[in-house]
């Protein structure tokens, strides 16, 4: 019972790791509607500052924030190098490695495995590491590029 709800946990907190980039750009997008004056007014939670549930706390104001489309190939590029670099790297070690927050590196290896560029295996002690897929081999520069144009 313990491994279920352990297992439980952990699907929970990579789903919140996945949205949590969703719903700060949700912000955003209200700011910049409210800045053009078309917009709701600001909530009394938005508008007292709180961080808790967004990432706030010691350290958050230098997390890596990746908006530009630019910036979010770069981190996919040097997500794919790593996993090229070092096949059964974990989502921990991708995240200190590239210096990017946890819900960057969940975002990315979940689009990445969903276009089929990198493969999960199951790592002695239950962890979870990353792979490059088969016939992935081409450099990380080319590699996904037809992929992006047929979406």
């Amino acid at each position: 019972m313990p491994d279920l709800l352990d297992s439980i946990r952990g699907q929970l907190r990579a789903r919140l790791d996945e949205l949590r980039p969703l719903v700060r750009e949700y912000q955003r997008l209200q700011d910049a509607e409210r800045a053009l004056g078309d917009g709701p007014a600001i909530s009394p939670r938005r508008a007292g500052g709180s961080n808790r549930g967004r990432g706030g706390g010691a350290g958050a104001g230098s997390r890596r924030r990746s908006s530009l489309a630019a910036d979010r190939e770069a981190n996919r590029q040097q997500i794919l190098e790593l996993v090229r670099e070092r096949p059964g790297i974990t989502r921990a070690e991708l995240k200190d490695a590239a210096g990017l927050s946890g819900a960057g590196v969940a975002q990315n290896l979940r689009r990445m495995r969903d276009r089929g560029e990198v493969h999960e295996e199951a790592l002695p002690g239950g962890a979870t590491g990353y792979r490059i897929a088969d016939g992935q081999s081409e450099p990380a520069a080319t590699a996904g590029k037809t992929r992006h144009s047929s979406r």
